[in-house]
């Protein structure tokens, strides 16, 4: 196999933020071929001994395709817009997670120095392809029984004490990850930084049934301000996910929160349609 064909890179990914390059010939050969992701990864180690101790265990490894020019040339097949990303699956001997990642993040790394475990993390958050999610009836057991003890708390809880209460407990929730894992990022525009992404029910946790409350169809993703905007009313969408603006939204907080008519929701979900009907119902736009 000559240089110029070997054009799928694997990069493996150890606990101490360095990584190593190596050309393949082909994506199955990178990922379950004799020195393979899969190998390493269940070795935990690249060859026998480790070429460098200080490296430690291999964490992940990433494939994607590209030109022989090395990591950072342009990719020139379409499936070389994502990069694969293996690690092994949590408590589970020889199987193992996968999350399909964009390779403008991928080429952002040295030679030397790649991702750090918590970005690894953050990219099966966001990214993730294969797995099982939680069933709406499994969802999470503690959220569940949150849910019921709110339903019967002593005294009883206002329907605003009880809304305000699950926005905060489903921001570390399963519930959140679904969204995360839904929306990739803000719902309307383009932030990622999952630390200020807020996860809340279109249709507030109060006024919904039980399977409602753990529908992720009944979830969005949004940024801080626009978490607010849309939970006060001041913005809803509609039937076709374009955005719609309320009539007490002032021109200068539409251009201060880069709000423009013909936004609408970076994903259309069918079963959002009936939550977002009730929302904009709830709050005059209907």
């Amino acid at each position: 196999m000559s240089k110029a064909q070997m054009n799928w890179r694997f990069a493996a990914v150890h606990e101490y933020n360095s990584w190593r390059l190596a050309p393949f010939e082909s994506q199955d050969n990178a990922i379950t071929g004799p020195k393979g992701a899969h190998r390493l990864l269940s070795e935990g180690r690249w060859g026998t001994p480790l070429r460098r101790k200080e490296d430690g265990l291999a964490l992940a490894v990433l494939v994607w395709k590209t030109s022989p020019m090395g990591i950072g040339a342009r990719p020139h097949e379409k499936d070389t817009s994502t990069a694969t990303v293996i690690r092994p699956a949590p408590g589970a001997e020889k199987r193992f997670d996968e999350a399909r990642v964009p390779i403008e993040l991928i080429k952002s790394f040295k030679r030397r120095s790649g991702p750090t475990p918590a970005q690894i993390d953050d990219w099966f958050e966001f990214y993730r392809v294969n797995g099982t999610e939680p069933s709406s009836d499994s969802l999470e057991p503690s959220l569940v029984e949150f849910y019921r003890w709110l339903d019967n708390a002593q005294p009883p809880l206002s329907a605003t004490e009880k809304d305000a209460l699950v926005k905060v407990r489903i921001g570390q929730s399963a519930y959140r990850r679904q969204l995360l894992r839904r929306w990739k990022g803000c719902a309307i525009n383009d932030c990622r930084e999952k630390t200020l992404l807020i996860a809340s029910h279109i249709k507030p946790w109060s006024v919904s049934t039980d399977d409602e409350r753990l529908s992720v169809d009944n979830g969005i993703l949004l940024s801080p301000t626009l978490d607010k905007a849309f939970d006060s009313g001041l913005i809803s969408f509609g039937d076709d996910f374009k955005v719609l603006l309320h009539r007490n939204l002032s021109a200068h907080s539409m251009e201060a929160l880069h709000l423009k008519e013909d936004m609408r929701l970076r994903q259309q979900h069918e079963g959002m349609r009936a939550f977002l009907k009730w929302h904009r119902q709830f709050h005059g736009f209907e």
